[in-house]
């Protein structure tokens, strides 16, 4: 079968359209347009690093393991939509990788979910407050917020609407 170009420009775009297009992970995020284009452009990682630098009134320096620096603290940031199993994941909490010590102070998580942004704070949690992830990504965090590990503290709600 052969398409007009008209017809093969139309084809293409609503199949490209349908492909990222997931009713039950990503256009629930349509509320908010600028949410949303975290998510398809899975910018995740540095909304919530330039979020924790402004909240923090820090510098975004993604060098030496970690993300923000404010003052002397050196801070790690992990950024998680609410998944479709309504819980957050991280991974990649690294204390050491490739033989060199990660340097981080704190470790601050910024959850993403439908109604609020929460961003959470502890000092250095020791690695034993997470589980190894498979492969090689490090250790990871998976819960709902209720889950959270004691040493975590609520920093800031932000309205999502």
């Amino acid at each position: 079968m052969t398409y007009e170009t008209e017809d093969a420009t139309f084809l293409i775009g609503s199949a490209a359209t349908a492909a990222v297009s997931d009713t039950d992970h990503n256009d629930r995020w349509l509320f908010n347009p600028s949410l949303y284009r975290v998510k398809i452009n899975r910018a995740a990682g540095k909304f919530g690093e330039e979020l924790v630098a402004k909240l923090y009134d820090g510098v975004k320096e993604n060098r030496d393991g970690y993300d923000v620096r404010v003052g002397d603290d050196k801070i790690e940031v992990k950024t998680s939509f609410l998944t479709k199993s309504n819980d957050y994941w991280v991974n990649q909490i690294y204390y050491e990788k490739d033989g060199f010590a990660k340097d981080w102070t704190h470790l601050v998580f910024v959850f993403i979910g439908l109604d609020e942004i929460t961003v959470w704070e502890c000092e250095r949690p020791a690695e034993s407050t997470f589980s190894k992830a498979s492969s090689a990504n490090g250790l990871q965090w998976r819960g709902t917020i209720e889950d959270i590990p004691d040493c975590f503290s609520l920093v800031a709600t932000i309205p999502t609407h």
